[in-house]
């Protein structure tokens, strides 16, 4: 096992294939190249500056709270400055961290309820949109690595609907 992804569907233009509320855990036998590529980029970053670029980038955002949404004692909340679609939300630990199983009992406590106010967030300014997210971990073997941060990333509102739907399965539980 190299890769273990998190992730949730919500609305059926973001893959839900189940109607109860619920997120998914995978695991790979392989790192992917959507994965693989970015930590290339992010080690020789590390290599040439010494610093994770997760780590200067969040500290940039909250001298500048321009894109800042929400802060918590151990996490913050921010409309990344290139998102790839409109709303895109992607949460930060404060404290470097590579690998999502990283994560202390009082982060997962504050996460939850990060993620609680941030979903009800989007919930109300958007009326309730379809929306994935998904846990940006490392893959197993770069745990503890200076170079990679985690992330959860929140991608609402499809602006058109899906040829297929992610998520595909039985509706029993």
């Amino acid at each position: 096992m190299k890769l273990i992804n998190i992730f949730r569907n919500h609305g059926v233009r973001a893959g839900t294939s189940l109607e109860h509320p619920h997120s998914q855990i995978i695991a790979t036998p392989i790192t992917p190249p959507h994965v693989r590529d970015p930590i290339v980029k992010l080690m020789r970053a590390y290599d040439t500056y010494g610093t994770c670029v997760y780590c200067d980038m969040l500290a940039a955002e909250l001298r500048a709270k321009d894109r800042v949404v929400f802060t918590s004692d151990r996490f913050i909340v921010l409309s990344p400055f290139a998102a790839r679609s409109p709303f895109e939300t992607r949460i930060f630990p404060r404290r470097h961290s590579a690998c999502f199983d990283e994560i202390t009992d009082e982060e997962i406590l504050d996460l939850a309820e990060t993620l609680r106010i941030t979903l009800k967030k989007i919930y109300v300014g958007l009326k309730n949109p379809d929306y994935n997210y998904v846990v940006h971990s490392c893959p197993l073997e770069n745990r503890g690595s200076r170079f990679n941060h985690w992330y959860l990333i929140i991608v609402p509102g499809s602006p058109r609907p899906r040829a297929s739907r992610w998520a595909q399965g039985s509706t029993s539980t």
